[in-house]
């Protein structure tokens, strides 16, 4: 296990409420996940 000081831990909470308060857009954007289209059942023929 590592130990940080506090100097260290502040640095590291200010980052994060920086890129927290960044909007979307100036982030890069996230990759949108597909919709789930579910199943398609095709007939095979001379099957069973």
């Amino acid at each position: 296990m590592r130990i940080i000081t506090n100097e260290q831990r502040l640095q590291f909470l200010a980052k994060a409420r920086q890129k927290k308060s960044a909007p979307e857009a100036a982030k890069g954007g996230k990759r949108k996940r597909k919709a789930e289209t579910g199943r398609v059942t095709v007939p095979i023929p001379n099957k069973g």
